[in-house]
């Protein structure tokens, strides 16, 4: 009998439940790990992830735990589903468990406020640097909610070694989830990042009642902003032209149950963004990232009017419906 490869998943929300049950699907044994008492009980005794992923079953060989020494220690791949500014606590806690020969596969979407850095800069601030090589990005149009109903779905594997892809190409990839390769692990990680602030522009759109013509109109200007900040913080043009970038900003942008759309969204009911953070009950990533985008683009030459109009809007500087008008008349 083939033995089966151990996966660890950092993070017990929506996306880590959604991989979970991937990986257990393809045939792993998947250890998850969280600090939500409720998810792991509920994981653990009725195989259902109730207040992040509601009624999807999970297979029986998908367990959690509060003891991250238990979660990684025997695992071939750790999967890092937790929000982009928590990464860092969580791998000083994680890294006297870990060893060289294990493959870290990063999905959380973000930039560290305090650093600056992109999550594998993070991780790999906390390893040896033996260890980098091993480091990979999974990006692009993935909600979990579709991943877990079998939905087909493409995702982005960034790594600088094609060995490591084809590992995780093995484990991942079935007859409803597939996935593509890439070198360019900046570009994936800022593609991820970035769309989430630019998807808060689209959720405006809605919130105001515009429609198709509006909303087309910004998200021409978001991929266009989105590719040149991207490539002057050192990821590759195209990357943000591919899944990363455009696929993924379409699917936030776009998509009902992005938390971030819906911020946009809903700062144009009148509630502060305080209000409306609330409201949502989740991390919105986005609102965060900008500010961090502000200050590295700082001492560029590069016009971001999108980003600099979403950084008023979740400072509440501004009344949307301006920040969209100015928006229309500047982009092209």
């Amino acid at each position: 009998m083939k033995k089966k490869v151990n996966v660890c998943i950092l993070g017990t929300g929506s996306m880590g439940t959604a991989l979970a049950r991937l990986f257990s699907f393809n045939g792993c044994e998947v250890k998850m790990w969280g600090i939500d008492k409720e998810a792991i009980y509920n994981i653990n005794s009725i195989h259902e992830n109730i207040n992040f992923l509601p009624g999807v079953k999970l297979n029986t060989d998908i367990s959690a735990t509060l003891e991250i020494a238990e979660a990684v220690k025997k695992a071939k791949i750790i999967v890092v589903a937790i929000p982009s500014q928590v990464v860092s606590k969580v791998f000083d806690r994680a890294k006297n468990y870990l060893n060289k020969e294990q493959i870290i596969l990063s999905a959380s979407k973000g930039i560290e406020i305090e650093s600056g850095l992109t999550i594998t800069r993070v991780i790999k601030n906390k390893l040896p640097r033996e260890w980098h090589g091993n480091i990979a990005v999974l990006m692009g149009p993935l909600f979990a909610s579709e991943i877990s109903t079998d939905v087909p779905t493409v995702g982005l594997i960034a790594t600088p070694k094609i060995t490591v892809f084809k590992i995780l190409k093995k484990v991942l990839q079935n007859n409803n989830f597939f996935v593509r390769y890439s070198s360019d692990v900046t570009g994936a990680e800022l593609g991820g990042a970035l769309k989430n602030v630019y998807a808060i522009i689209l959720g405006v759109c809605d919130g105001l009642g515009y429609g198709w013509n509006t909303k087309s109109a910004a998200m021409t200007a978001a991929v266009k902003e989105m590719a040149l900040v991207g490539h002057y913080l050192g990821g590759q043009k195209e990357t943000f032209y591919g899944l990363a970038g455009l696929g993924d900003l379409l699917t936030t942008g776009f998509g009902e149950k992005s938390r971030n759309r819906r911020f946009g969204e809903k700062v144009c009911s009148g509630q502060s963004v305080g209000e409306v953070l609330k409201d949502i009950g989740q991390v919105v990533e986005g609102s965060s990232t900008v500010k961090i985008l502000i200050k590295l683009l700082k001492k560029s030459k590069i016009k971001t009017p999108l980003l600099n109009a979403v950084f008023a809007l979740v400072n509440d500087q501004k009344n949307p419906c301006q920040l969209m008008h100015k928006i229309l008349e500047k982009t092209s």
